[in-house]
């Protein structure tokens, strides 16, 4: 029962810190006529800090409690292989947010590592060195979104 799963949701997000659902599960969760923005506020609103949207090939939303809202474009890779590109992206997100990047920061990283995880069959079994990432990061174009709360 729909109703049931996302009361359930709802009084466990109070204990959520950084969520990252795709589109496609917003949808499945609210509804399909909201656009990413109005999904990440309700996750804000049932209590997450950081929301990160995925969006295949459209990139990512990030948005977060304090009322930031970015959202990241994905750079054009040949797919080879998505398989851990989730995984990938959380590997990425964490390591710079635990290193005390801000959330923008820490997005961008996680799509890097993404992209390179996409564009690459298997698994990552080397990263690439510290300036080669740096450029990497700085790959990842953004766009500052004005948030409209609704009330």
């Amino acid at each position: 029962d729909i109703p049931e799963f996302t009361s359930f949701l709802k009084r466990i997000y109070k204990y959520v810190d950084i969520t990252k659902p795709s589109l496609d599960d917003c949808a499945r969760i609210f509804s399909s006529e909201l656009e990413p923005s109005e999904y990440a506020q309700l996750f804000i609103q049932w209590g997450a800090k950081i929301v990160i949207i995925s969006m295949g090939a459209d990139g990512c939303l990030l948005a977060t409690a304090e009322g930031e809202e970015y959202l990241l474009f994905a750079n054009p890779v040949s797919v080879v292989d998505v398989t851990g590109a989730g995984d990938a992206y959380w590997a990425g997100f964490l390591t710079a947010l635990l290193a005390d990047k801000p959330p923008l920061e820490a997005a961008r990283q996680g799509q890097a590592i993404a992209e390179l995880k996409i564009k690459t069959l298997g698994p990552l079994t080397q990263l690439p060195g510290s300036e080669m990432l740096e450029k990497m990061i700085a790959s990842v174009r953004y766009k500052k979104k004005p948030v409209v709360v609704k009330k």
